[in-house]
C-alpha cells in the first residue's frame, strides 16, 4: 500500500518516520490496520499491512455537537477538541448575532479544513471513525436534521440548547430526568447569545435549555463544557 500527500508528509516530515517503523492505518469507516513502513520516497510512502487491529474507542453515546459559526480558529479549535473526546458529528449555521458569515464559496473550504482537522485528531487519539461536518444556510436547515419530538419517543435522545441567564435546569438536573440516553444533541449559540426568538424555536423543536454555570463563557469553553459534561453523564467518562 502506498500512501501519499498530506498523509506522507505527516509520517515523514512530523513524524520523522523512517524504514522499519511501525505504523497504525486507519480509514476513518471503523477498520484500523497495523503496518509497517518499507521505504519513503518523494511524497510517497511504502507500507506493508501486518494484520487488522479492533479499535473500541469510540463513545458509547452518538454526539452531535451544533454551533453558530464562529471565528475560523475558534471553531478549528471545537472541531480539534470534539474530535478527541468522541463527537460524532459537528454542525454549523449562522445564528442571528453571529459576527462571522461565510459565502457560497467559503462553504466548501471551511469544511474541508474541518474534515482536515477532524482527520489529524481522530488519528492523534486513535478514534475509529471520523466524525460527520455539516455546515447549513441557516438555523431551519440545521432543525430540519435533527427531527420532530414526536419522532424521538423511545428512543432514548435528548436535545440540549445551553443557555446563559437561565438558572432553571443544569445538565445534572437533565440527567436525573432523564438517567438512560443513547443520543445527545447540544447547541451553543455565538458570543451574543442567542434571541429570544431563536430560542423559542429551539424549544418547539424539543430542545431543553440548561445552564452552564453561573459564568459568561466564551464560544469554545462552553463547547468544551457541554461535550465533557455529556460524556461524564451519559457516556464513557462515567
Amino acid at each position: 500500500m502506498t500512501i501519499r500527500g498530506d498523509a506522507a508528509h505527516h509520517m515523514t516530515r512530523v513524524l520523522r518516520l523512517a524504514v522499519d517503523d511501525p505504523v497504525e492505518l486507519r480509514d476513518g469507516l471503523g477498520r484500523s490496520w497495523r503496518a509497517r513502513i518499507r521505504s519513503i520516497s518523494k511524497g510517497a510512502v511504502d507500507v506493508q499491512v501486518i494484520e487488522e487491529v479492533p479499535l473500541n474507542t469510540e463513545s458509547v453515546i452518538h454526539l452531535t455537537l451544533a454551533m453558530a459559526l464562529a471565528r475560523s480558529d475558534r471553531m478549528d479549535l471545537v472541531v480539534r477538541q470534539g474530535t478527541e473526546i468522541g463527537v460524532h458529528r459537528f454542525d454549523f449555521f449562522p445564528a442571528a448575532r453571529s459576527q462571522y458569515r461565510l459565502g457560497a464559496q467559503e462553504v466548501g473550504r471551511r469544511r474541508d479544513r474541518c474534515l482536515k482537522i477532524a482527520q489529524e485528531a481522530m488519528c492523534q487519539c486513535r478514534r475509529a471513525f471520523l466524525p460527520e461536518i455539516c455546515i447549513h444556510p441557516n438555523l431551519d436547515g440545521f432543525l430540519e436534521t435533527v427531527g420532530h419530538p414526536a419522532a424521538m419517543a423511545g428512543k432514548e435522545k435528548l436535545k440540549v440548547l445551553t443557555l446563559e441567564g437561565r438558572m432553571e435546569r443544569s445538565l445534572m438536573d437533565l440527567h436525573r430526568e432523564h438517567p438512560v440516553c443513547r443520543e445527545v444533541v447540544a447547541a451553543t449559540g455565538p458570543e451574543g447569545g442567542w434571541t429570544e426568538e431563536e430560542v423559542m424555536r429551539f424549544e418547539r423543536e424539543g430542545f431543553l435549555s440548561v445552564h452552564l454555570g453561573p459564568r459568561i463563557l466564551r464560544f469554545e469553553t462552553a463547547t468544551l463544557a457541554v461535550m465533557v459534561c455529556a460524556q461524564l453523564l451519559w457516556g464513557d467518562l462515567r
